[in-house]
């Protein structure tokens, strides 16, 4: 009968470790996936891909480092996501559909980044590429319309964000009059003609 398997070491070559990078961040996906990131641990991860606890150390140095990493990478699949969903012609309403909705891990996140230096300066950059791409886009919405913004659509991009999150915040805590907020908001940021100020859409 073969003896069980006892959880491997450091991998020797740069291509092991690399490979094992990913590893541990897909698993600390699944990890925050299925038990929010509260459940996350260094022991629960290693146990996770059947790897010594001191391996994930050794490739991230500390967990807010591993989820410093895994923000980076999350917002690299995201950019490509954005390009294929959101229109140009109703990119005002996707913005505000994609980032309206609350999620008690985007959340845990946040609160993460507010509390750590090493993941607030992983979702600063990433929120300053986001906005940027957003920008761009808002940008294009005018320049095919023949508009010319009122305010410059980096600042544009970056209100549109923080009211979406605002409101979805709100409205999962079930905050009194979030609904006429929200109403007023869109209508505020109807920025495309793409109906976004419609309430009913």
């Amino acid at each position: 009968m073969p003896l069980p398997k006892k959880p491997r070491s450091v991998p020797a070559t740069p291509d092991d470790q690399s490979e094992y990078k990913d590893r541990l961040l897909d698993a600390a996906a699944e990890i925050i996936a299925a038990g929010g990131l509260e459940g996350l641990t260094a022991g629960k991860l290693a146990a996770h891909v059947g790897l010594k606890r001191t391996v994930v150390h050794y490739h991230f140095g500390t967990m807010d480092h591993l989820l410093a990493a895994l923000v980076r990478r999350s917002f690299a699949e995201m950019r490509e996501n954005i390009r294929k969903r959101f229109s140009i012609s109703t990119i005002g309403k996707d913005i505000w559909e994609q980032y309206s909705i609350s999620m008690a891990t985007a959340e845990a996140f946040r609160a993460r980044a507010l509390a750590s230096s090493v993941v607030g300066e992983a979702y600063r950059e990433v929120g300053e590429d986001l906005n940027a791409m957003l920008s761009e886009m808002l940008q294009e919405a005018y320049i095919r319309r023949g508009a010319q913004p009122e305010v410059p659509t980096e600042v544009m991009a970056q209100v549109i964000l923080m009211s979406a999150q605002f409101v979805g915040s709100q409205r999962s805590l079930g905050t009194p009059g979030i609904e006429a907020v929200e109403r007023y908001l869109k209508a505020l940021f109807a920025v495309t003609g793409d109906g976004a100020d419609d309430p009913e859409r």
